[in-house]
């Protein structure tokens, strides 16, 4: 049974991870570089692989923890 240490830290990193995710996903719907220059196709990839985990670990957070999804306010 988690202390209240433990959803209070689990809380916190599920709102960074939210906030991370949400700015992935912006970058990759914009398809391009902060120069404006097209995205290489590797870098899109190394993006989605780092989104897809990011995304893993709030599911794994969300399992664990499961009051902190309606606590995130991000």
């Amino acid at each position: 049974m988690p202390d209240e240490s433990d959803r209070e830290q689990a809380r916190l990193l599920y709102t960074l991870l939210r906030r991370e995710a949400d700015e992935l996903a912006r970058v990759l719907e914009a398809d391009l570089t902060r120069r404006g220059t097209p995205r290489s196709t590797t870098e899109s990839r190394r993006l989605t692989r780092d989104l897809q985990e990011i995304r893993r670990c709030l599911a794994n957070l969300a399992t664990r923890f499961p009051e902190v999804v309606g606590t995130d306010r991000h």
